[in-house]
């Protein structure tokens, strides 16, 4: 047994937002009964998330459960049990997944599904048993007493191995239990799958409609890295706005500006038009900007009764800045 395809959408039918499963599981048709899903939503250090459980969609679903040793064992094969879980999601495992995701290089939500599923196997063999009249046998026809006062005519029960076995009667399938007299087993399987939802899906179609907040997104195209030292800046910095590490971001923007001015002014010169001007006004506001939390101390003089600190919003316009020059 194992999952097969796995695919989260989010859900709303609850009063808490829900991440939802559309779930196909793989398993023995007729040989095994799916009767019970849970488990769990966990990260990938094992932090347990959220209970999850099998949301049925249809009001009836009929599994049947085949003895092993007739015609129909070709029918016993590998068939997709489709089901849908669910998990609900509250204000505190919301904000865990987003903090996660920002762990991400590509900011991508990484999760796992562990389920428990409970399903019942068959431990039953057909017997091969064949209705045969006296006569076909030259056994001279005799009558029996049934339980009723009724006398009928007696038929002989023979066995005869057949891998085809069937019969006419509705009442002639005889069973037996594979080597002991235990009919039906009751089994526990315990099986996980890992899933990615990329960041884009997660802004778009899951984050906003959570309440997470709005997001953008922008795309700057590297080039051919001319500029190796200055994307490795950006790396550096983009690396600890995901470790909520204001200051890394502050420190490795400005070496990357740093470094940007000067490739700028050794080749056209400090007192070049493109260098004072067009550079220059650019580098003057992003400077003043990537330096704001070398002034804090200065400033909460300058602003007493304001609370004067670097938050990530700040951390994330600057960043933002550093991509664009």
């Amino acid at each position: 047994m194992r999952i097969v395809r796995l695919l989260p959408v989010p859900g709303f039918e609850f009063l808490n937002p829900t991440l939802q499963f559309e779930t196909t599981i793989e398993y023995k048709g007729r040989d095994e009964i799916i009767v019970n899903i849970s488990g769990w939503l966990e990260a990938k250090n094992n932090v347990k998330v959220s209970y999850i459980s099998e949301y049925l969609v249809s009001d009836s679903r009929e599994n049947k459960l085949s003895a092993r040793g007739s015609w129909a064992d070709k029918n016993i094969r590998d068939e997709n049990y489709q089901t849908r879980l669910v998990t609900e999601l509250n204000d505190k495992a919301l904000t865990f997944i987003e903090n996660n995701r920002m762990q991400d290089k590509k900011g991508d939500v990484n999760l796992r599904v562990t389920l428990n599923i409970t399903y019942i196997s068959s431990n039953a063999n057909v017997a091969h048993v064949y209705r045969l009249k006296p006569s076909e046998i030259g056994i001279p026809i005799q009558q029996i007493q049934t339980s009723s006062g009724r006398t009928k005519d007696f038929e002989i029960l023979c066995e005869a191995y057949d891998s085809e076995y069937n019969t006419e009667k509705n009442n002639g399938w005889f069973l037996s239990g594979a080597g002991g007299p235990e009919f039906l087993n009751v089994m526990y399987q315990k099986i996980t799958y890992d899933f990615r939802i990329p960041s884009t899906d997660w802004i778009y179609e899951y984050a906003s409609k959570f309440g997470l907040g709005e997001y953008y997104i922008i795309q700057i195209p590297k080039g051919d890295n001319v500029l190796v030292e200055a994307w490795n800046y950006v790396d550096q910095a983009e690396s600890s706005y995901r470790n909520w590490n204001t200051k890394g971001v502050y420190a490795n923007c400005r070496e990357c500006g740093n470094l940007l001015d000067n490739k700028i002014k050794e080749k056209f010169g400090k007192n070049n038009f493109t260098y004072k001007e067009r550079w220059g006004r650019v580098y003057s506001r992003f400077e003043k900007l990537a330096s704001l939390n070398l002034h804090l101390e200065d400033l909460k003089l300058s602003y007493p009764s304001e609370e004067v600190e670097i938050y990530k919003p700040d951390a994330e316009n600057l960043l933002i800045n550093a991509l664009w020059i």
